[in-house]
């Protein structure tokens, strides 16, 4: 299959770029790509600072949820700035101001690149040389990300199997999730620089692309574990709240908590999902892409095709837009109910109704009145 109007031919780094390969790299396509994630992240830097001031502001999830949301909010900010400047800025002023020659390894940025060397076959692709360690820094992102919500999970069996136990510090689990990223990555990343030319430094050109399909497992793994443990997280939350009510234990208070912890419950899970769908889409696309665009010597060539499905600049920007949606619903619902609040014979006044919750606060249930 080919999108170009040229044969798909991939180039060695010591060549000058194919026909294709120009196509590609010049195409109104590849720019509104560009355009289009350039917006999304400028979209999620300003949904980030009106979902840091609603979690610093309003007490919905635990100390140790906050906190790991904080560390994968800034996790995207890290990740989309590395991307947009792989992918969208330039290097100006070090190109034309500054020792190119010895700078030359910092020019690899491309969008830029794709038009001030439109006409320069020669010098419009990247070098595996130069990309190297700017692809693992990507590598390493596109690891940390998912397992970042894992740990999110992972804090919410914790909470719920283990709730005294010394294993929900925050700071641990971010260290670990670190740790564990940084030796998933060097299972996974290249042994050495591509030989071919490639489109930018965020997409390298490898026979098989084996990191690639690598980075597809780990999502996999992410998408099987963690939808489904947090929506049994917050059916089990459901079912000890009916529980509760029924048992002679029962109270106003306990309820209240109770209440409150399956809406947190509700929330992470609807983080969780989000987030899910999100990838689940990048990782159904890359391997479609990954199937289909192959030259008959089994190197890929839909690098314009697989960034039109990188789904992670919105995945960054769903997070603060699912935290800032758990917090107005919340407040949605509690409008409800004090707009339905009964005022019947027995509660004529509001005042009535306040001094019988201040009364059912700590009461069994042979002692309470019924509320709405």
């Amino acid at each position: 299959m080919n999108y170009s109007n040229f044969p798909p031919i991939i180039t060695y780094s010591n060549s000058c770029a194919s026909p294709f390969e120009m196509d590609e790299r010049t195409s109104h396509a590849s720019r509104l790509n560009v355009y289009t994630h350039n917006v999304t992240i400028v979209l999620t830097f300003l949904m980030l600072h009106m979902a840091v001031k609603k979690l610093l502001t309003k007490k919905l999830f635990s100390t140790t949820t906050r906190n790991l949301l904080f560390y994968c909010m800034i996790y995207y900010v890290v990740h989309d700035i590395y991307f947009i400047c792989t992918m969208i800025l330039s290097t100006f002023i070090l190109e034309y101001l500054v020792l190119p020659d010895m700078l030359y390894v910092l020019q690899n940025w491309s969008f830029y690149r794709s038009i001030t060397r439109s006409d320069d076959s020669c010098r419009i692709m990247f070098h595996g040389s130069e990309c190297y360690f700017l692809y693992i820094m990507g590598v390493f992102f596109r690891v940390l990300l998912p397992i970042s919500q894992i740990a999110i999970t992972v804090e919410r069996i914790i909470v719920n199997f283990l709730p005294n136990s010394n294993l929900i510090n925050p700071a641990t689990l971010n260290t670990m999730t670190i740790i564990l990223s940084v030796i998933t990555t060097s299972k996974i990343k290249p042994s050495t620089h591509s030989e071919f030319n490639s489109p930018n430094c965020f997409q390298q050109m490898y026979p098989g692309m084996p990191t690639t399909r690598s980075l597809i497992t780990l999502m996999v793994v992410f998408d099987v574990f963690c939808f489904p443990v947090n929506f049994l997280i917050m059916i089990r939350n459901r079912k000890k709240f009916n529980d509760l009510r029924d048992s002679h234990e029962y109270n106003l208070k306990s309820r209240y908590a109770n209440k409150t912890n399956m809406y947190a419950a509700m929330s992470v899970s609807f983080v969780s999902f989000i987030q899910t769908l999100i990838y689940t889409v990048y990782i159904a696309s890359l391997y479609i892409t990954l199937e289909t665009f192959v030259t008959e010597n089994g190197l890929f060539y839909g690098n314009n095709v697989a960034l039109w499905f990188y789904t992670f600049p919105l995945a960054g920007f769903a997070l603060p837009c699912s935290i800032l949606f758990s917090f107005c619903s919340l407040s949605m619902k509690k409008k409800n109910k004090i707009g339905v609040m009964k005022t019947t014979n027995s509660y004529a006044t509001q005042d009535a109704y306040f001094r019988n919750l201040a009364h059912q606060w700590g009461s069994s249930p042979s002692s309470r009145m019924s509320i709405a």
